[in-house]
């Protein structure tokens, strides 16, 4: 049931639920941006991505900081490619646990834990990274509202703001981006299948 409603619920509305509760009844984290502007944190920015600048310059409490603000945006983001991946982890293990080899590795004495990770999960990964790849695509398309409500001067922003604009070289450009983002990762998941599957062979 938990799976079903993280894949029916969109992005945009698992953001404002998560922000209700844990911001606005319980006040666990805060409600957007990247960092703490009202606190003594000082930050020196080298690449502009704060996770990584605090830890180039051992600034460990605005590492601590700008990871605590990303938690909700994050956890928005990601809930809907988690259900989907689970459920397609949990579908083709399944399918591979009534091949004949399965039943051979059973007649031969291995163990339920031995059968399902040393040869089914093993067997059933190459779908599962598949839908890894594709929700890559999914998740660069979802920053565009998640960014906006957790106001996180991102790309997805970026891109709101030169569409509302109408200023066509920047949505070009960030389109052009995405693109070869989505290309890349598309094409890393085609190695991946050859590290996972010895059967897997490109000419």
């Amino acid at each position: 049931l938990t799976v079903i409603a993280g894949r029916a619920a969109p992005s945009f509305w698992i953001a404002l639920l998560l922000q209700l509760i844990f911001y606005g009844k319980l006040g666990w984290f805060p409600s957007g941006e990247r960092i703490d502007l009202l606190g003594d944190i000082e930050l020196t920015r080298i690449t502009g991505m704060y996770l990584i600048d605090s830890v180039l310059t051992l600034n460990w409490p605005a590492f601590w900081d700008s990871a605590y603000h990303l938690v909700l945006p994050s956890l928005a983001l990601g809930l809907g490619g988690i259900a989907v991946v689970s459920r397609m982890t949990k579908a083709s293990v399944l399918l591979e646990l009534q091949r004949d080899y399965v039943r051979t590795a059973y007649s031969k004495g291995l163990t339920r834990r031995a059968v399902l990770f040393r040869h089914a999960v093993r067997n059933a990964i190459n779908p599962v990274v598949t839908i890894v790849g594709i929700r890559f695509g999914y998740l660069l398309a979802g920053t565009i509202l998640i960014e906006s409500i957790f106001r996180w001067p991102g790309i997805g922003r970026y891109a709101l703001l030169a569409i509302n604009y109408i200023d066509y070289p920047v949505i070009m450009g960030v389109t052009l981006f995405v693109s070869i983002a989505f290309a890349l990762v598309n094409l890393c998941v085609d190695f991946i299948y050859m590290l996972l599957d010895p059967r897997v062979r490109y000419s």
